[in-house]
């Protein structure tokens, strides 16, 4: 899809109520070269999906001492049992109860993904874009019916309100 359809922009003075004034030449401005990069709802819409993974997950960890801190003790050698100590005394091995997990989770895995900058940036200048094509606008939804045209460019004496 291609970038705004039109290259000039109105500049709006707020005295008349959004209508323009004077000639179009004086009021009238060129869009910024930002506006006329493709829009591409796809790249936005796996960026911002790669963006929301990260936000999503939190990183956990056992205690490097976890299952490890108990009162139980071997035996030793020699009585044709296990040495490690089993049967509800809370032992160091992954299959007595109260012993130590099995591979536990490490801080250090990789919880969050990299977002490659160069599509990052193309997909905010597509977003950039499509704020200036009424379609899509009103495609998300929003209410533009009493707005004159987009980008709405609005003159200096708005500074003043």
């Amino acid at each position: 899809m291609a970038g705004a359809a039109r290259p000039l922009a109105t500049v709006q003075s707020l005295e008349n109520d959004m209508a323009t004034d004077g000639g179009a030449a004086a009021n009238s401005l060129p869009h910024p070269y930002v506006m006329t990069a493709a829009i591409r709802p796809d790249l936005v819409t796996n960026v911002l999906d790669q963006f929301s993974n990260n936000s999503r997950r939190r990183f956990y960890a056992f205690l490097k001492k976890a299952g490890h801190q108990t009162s139980a003790e071997s035996w030793g050698t020699g009585r044709a049992v296990s040495r490690v100590p089993s049967g509800g005394q809370g032992a160091f091995r992954n299959t007595c109860p109260g012993g130590r997990k099995f591979a536990p989770t490490k801080i250090w895995r990789r919880w969050q993904r990299a977002v490659n900058d160069t599509e990052k940036c193309h997909a905010i200048l597509s977003a950039i874009t499509a704020s200036a094509v009424p379609s899509p606008v009103m495609a998300r939804g929003h209410e533009i019916d009493e707005v004159p045209e987009l980008p709405l460019v609005v003159s200096d004496t708005a500074e003043g309100v």
